[in-house]
């Protein structure tokens, strides 16, 4: 599998190895597509999963699920993904995991504009030839 080059962050140039994947540029004019997952799940620490519902990607390069840290994308969106993540693990009541969640809807309502933010963010990082499907509904 081709896998795309991880942007370079801001302020460091972009340096490739003899083992690093193809530049786009590289690759030729065929298209390359890379499906991911996005849904928070519980005792998890990423919101992001590989390879479509039908047929996640269980040897996926990026993990299963994908260690944000290794996507191509900014450490600023690895770190919200991570973020949000620890974060939905407080959603639950520990001593009452069937019971309601200790969030109030306004909880729930600023988790979910966060949670929208970072996936705008995780599609904009990884650009055309990436599908980020939002399983969270």
């Amino acid at each position: 599998m081709i896998l795309p080059p991880r942007p370079a962050a801001p302020s460091r140039p972009t340096r490739r190895s003899a083992s690093s994947p193809p530049a786009p540029s590289d690759r030729g004019a065929r298209a390359i597509s890379f499906h991911l997952r996005f849904f928070f799940e519980y005792g998890v620490d990423t919101p992001v999963w590989p390879g479509p519902s039908d047929a996640p990607d269980l040897d996926s390069p990026y993990g299963y699920p994908c260690a944000p840290r290794d996507l191509p994308v900014t450490a600023a969106t690895a770190t919200e993904l991570v973020r949000l993540a620890a974060l939905y693990q407080s959603s639950l009541d520990r001593h009452d995991p069937a019971g309601p969640s200790p969030w109030s809807a306004e909880r729930w309502e600023s988790f979910g504009r966060e949670a929208d933010a970072a996936l705008g963010a995780l599609r904009r990082d990884l650009g055309d030839g990436w599908t980020v499907e939002d399983r969270r509904r």
